[in-house]
């Protein structure tokens, strides 16, 4: 079914919403970073990926703070390494990982100057909550895992 765009509805809607709604889709949309992220200096923190799965190492330290953010559904940014580039974009020498709750399915993405975009929907943040205690594997969704050491 066609959408009808009126003129006072396309002023309101940017061009991403605009085609979107001329082509119907309705799958997920990517993560976007925030500038206003609270930043955290992880001892540890390494990413990786396992088809779709991105598995995060972090310590027990910064597990817990992830497990505050999450708790009270604030975002997070942990980095690790030398970060010579401006606030809010990642060094090469540098990890970055931003944790963002959403509302709708969002997907992560990692782009090579900020660092992971990591959206967390309210039953990921609930997991996360729940399941990140302490030193272990924890796999969050089908989408996430973290590691703690």
């Amino acid at each position: 079914m066609a959408a009808i765009l009126t003129a006072d509805t396309i002023k309101a809607m940017d061009v991403r919403s605009i085609w979107s709604t001329l082509t119907g889709r309705k799958g997920p949309s990517l993560a976007r970073a925030r500038v206003d992220v609270p930043e955290l200096a992880a001892a540890r923190l390494q990413v990786s990926t396992a088809e779709t799965l991105v598995i995060v190492d972090i310590d027990v330290i910064t597990a817990d703070a992830v497990r505050e953010a999450a708790e009270n559904a604030r975002p997070l940014l942990l980095t690790a390494g030398r970060r010579d580039a401006a606030p809010g974009t990642a060094a090469t020498t540098g990890t970055a990982v931003y944790l963002l709750p959403v509302s709708k399915t969002t997907l992560p993405v990692h782009d090579p100057k900020k660092g992971w975009l990591i959206p967390l929907s309210d039953q990921e943040r609930r997991a996360v909550a729940e399941k990140l205690t302490g030193p272990g594997e924890c796999e969050i969704s089908e989408r996430l895992a973290f590691v703690v050491d």
